[in-house]
Protein backbone atom coordinates (compact mmCIF):
# COMPACT_ATOMS: atom_id res chain seq x y z
CA UNK A 1 0.00 0.00 0.00
CA UNK A 2 0.71 3.63 -0.78
CA UNK A 3 0.03 6.80 0.93
CA UNK A 4 -0.65 9.84 -0.89
CA UNK A 5 1.20 12.80 -1.58
CA UNK A 6 0.38 16.06 -0.50
CA UNK A 7 1.22 19.62 -0.95
CA UNK A 8 4.80 20.24 0.74
CA UNK A 9 5.42 16.38 0.45
CA UNK A 10 9.20 16.38 -0.76
CA UNK A 11 11.02 14.56 -3.50
CA UNK A 12 14.24 12.51 -3.47
CA UNK A 13 17.00 14.42 -4.05
CA UNK A 14 18.57 13.35 -7.35
CA UNK A 15 21.59 14.28 -8.79
CA UNK A 16 22.43 16.19 -12.11
CA UNK A 17 26.50 14.51 -12.98
CA UNK A 18 28.70 17.66 -14.42
CA UNK A 19 26.00 20.38 -14.54
CA UNK A 20 27.54 23.13 -13.41
CA UNK A 21 31.29 24.01 -15.29
CA UNK A 22 33.41 26.69 -14.04
CA UNK A 23 37.11 27.62 -14.64
CA UNK A 24 39.63 27.68 -12.04
CA UNK A 25 42.23 31.21 -12.50
CA UNK A 26 45.87 30.32 -11.69
CA UNK A 27 48.53 32.72 -11.71
CA UNK A 28 51.65 31.15 -13.79
CA UNK A 29 54.93 32.31 -14.08
CA UNK A 30 56.27 32.95 -17.66
CA UNK A 31 59.76 32.25 -17.14
CA UNK A 32 60.79 36.01 -17.22
CA UNK A 33 59.60 37.24 -14.06
CA UNK A 34 56.02 37.98 -14.68
CA UNK A 35 53.05 35.87 -14.67
CA UNK A 36 49.44 35.26 -16.48
CA UNK A 37 46.62 33.97 -15.57
CA UNK A 38 45.97 30.08 -16.40
CA UNK A 39 42.87 28.63 -16.54
CA UNK A 40 41.79 25.11 -15.94
CA UNK A 41 38.20 23.92 -16.63
CA UNK A 42 36.55 21.91 -14.60
CA UNK A 43 32.47 20.39 -13.82
CA UNK A 44 30.97 19.39 -10.32
CA UNK A 45 27.38 18.24 -9.91
CA UNK A 46 24.30 19.64 -8.87
CA UNK A 47 22.16 17.97 -6.38
CA UNK A 48 17.90 19.15 -6.46
CA UNK A 49 15.99 19.15 -3.49
CA UNK A 50 12.28 20.21 -3.77
CA UNK A 51 8.57 19.76 -2.75
CA UNK A 52 5.23 19.61 -4.30
CA UNK A 53 3.09 22.83 -4.86
CA UNK A 54 -0.56 21.45 -4.97
CA UNK A 55 -3.93 23.28 -4.68
CA UNK A 56 -6.67 20.68 -5.07
CA UNK A 57 -9.53 21.32 -3.64
CA UNK A 58 -9.54 18.05 -1.43
CA UNK A 59 -7.50 17.54 1.36
CA UNK A 60 -6.26 15.17 3.80
CA UNK A 61 -5.11 16.42 7.24
CA UNK A 62 -6.03 20.24 5.78
CA UNK A 63 -3.63 19.74 3.03
CA UNK A 64 -4.29 19.25 -1.03
CA UNK A 65 -3.74 16.45 -2.11
CA UNK A 66 -1.27 16.12 -5.52
CA UNK A 67 -2.49 14.83 -8.50
CA UNK A 68 -0.28 13.83 -11.78
CA UNK A 69 1.36 16.76 -14.12
CA UNK A 70 0.98 19.24 -10.71
CA UNK A 71 4.72 20.60 -9.48
CA UNK A 72 7.16 20.99 -7.19
CA UNK A 73 8.97 23.72 -6.59
CA UNK A 74 13.24 22.84 -6.54
CA UNK A 75 16.17 24.18 -5.27
CA UNK A 76 19.69 22.82 -6.98
CA UNK A 77 23.14 23.34 -5.33
CA UNK A 78 26.45 23.15 -6.64
CA UNK A 79 27.68 19.91 -5.09
CA UNK A 80 30.64 19.89 -4.42
CA UNK A 81 31.28 23.52 -4.37
CA UNK A 82 33.61 24.98 -6.69
CA UNK A 83 35.94 27.42 -3.72
CA UNK A 84 39.34 28.26 -3.92
CA UNK A 85 42.27 26.17 -2.42
CA UNK A 86 43.12 27.13 0.90
CA UNK A 87 46.62 27.56 -0.29
CA UNK A 88 45.81 30.11 -2.59
CA UNK A 89 47.23 28.44 -5.50
CA UNK A 90 44.02 29.33 -7.35
CA UNK A 91 42.84 32.90 -7.66
CA UNK A 92 39.29 32.90 -8.69
CA UNK A 93 36.45 30.31 -9.88
CA UNK A 94 33.95 31.42 -11.90
CA UNK A 95 31.10 28.77 -12.23
CA UNK A 96 28.23 29.13 -15.14
CA UNK A 97 25.21 28.58 -13.99
CA UNK A 98 26.00 30.11 -10.64
CA UNK A 99 26.24 27.67 -8.06
CA UNK A 100 22.69 26.96 -7.22
CA UNK A 101 19.67 28.25 -8.54
CA UNK A 102 15.40 27.08 -8.21
CA UNK A 103 12.97 25.90 -10.66
CA UNK A 104 10.11 23.70 -11.10
CA UNK A 105 9.47 19.94 -11.50
CA UNK A 106 6.63 17.89 -12.45
CA UNK A 107 4.73 14.76 -11.29
CA UNK A 108 4.89 12.23 -13.13
CA UNK A 109 1.78 9.45 -13.76
CA UNK A 110 1.38 7.04 -10.50
CA UNK A 111 -0.84 4.66 -12.40
CA UNK A 112 -3.36 5.09 -9.61
CA UNK A 113 -7.07 4.06 -10.05
CA UNK A 114 -8.05 6.85 -8.17
CA UNK A 115 -8.60 9.85 -9.65
CA UNK A 116 -9.76 13.75 -9.33
CA UNK A 117 -11.54 15.26 -12.34
CA UNK A 118 -9.80 11.80 -14.37
CA UNK A 119 -6.35 12.87 -13.16
CA UNK A 120 -4.28 10.28 -10.90
CA UNK A 121 -3.59 11.23 -7.93
CA UNK A 122 0.11 11.32 -7.06
CA UNK A 123 1.26 8.39 -4.54
CA UNK A 124 4.77 8.17 -2.47
CA UNK A 125 7.15 6.96 -4.90
CA UNK A 126 4.97 8.71 -7.87
CA UNK A 127 8.27 9.46 -10.67
CA UNK A 128 9.52 13.33 -10.56
CA UNK A 129 10.86 15.06 -13.50
CA UNK A 130 12.83 17.63 -12.13
CA UNK A 131 13.96 21.06 -13.43
CA UNK A 132 17.28 20.00 -14.51
CA UNK A 133 15.31 17.04 -16.25
CA UNK A 134 16.82 14.13 -13.62
CA UNK A 135 14.46 11.71 -12.74
CA UNK A 136 13.47 10.71 -8.85
CA UNK A 137 10.23 9.99 -6.65
CA UNK A 138 8.20 11.39 -4.37
CA UNK A 139 9.41 10.50 -0.99
CA UNK A 140 6.90 11.75 1.59
CA UNK A 141 3.10 12.05 2.31
CA UNK A 142 0.59 10.98 4.59
CA UNK A 143 -0.18 7.34 5.11
CA UNK A 144 -3.65 8.14 6.52
CA UNK A 145 -4.93 7.51 3.14
CA UNK A 146 -3.36 4.24 1.70
CA UNK A 147 -4.20 3.41 -1.93
CA UNK A 148 -3.64 -0.22 -2.68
Amino acid sequence: MAGVALDGSTIAPSTKVGFVTYTEWHMASNGWGGVYPFPTPRTTNAVINGKVVSNSHIRINGKPLSVQNENTYEHWIASPSPQASPGGWIDSIIPAPDGSGTGTGTIQNSGSHVKINGVPIALIGTGVTTCLGTSTTLNSGSDFVNVI
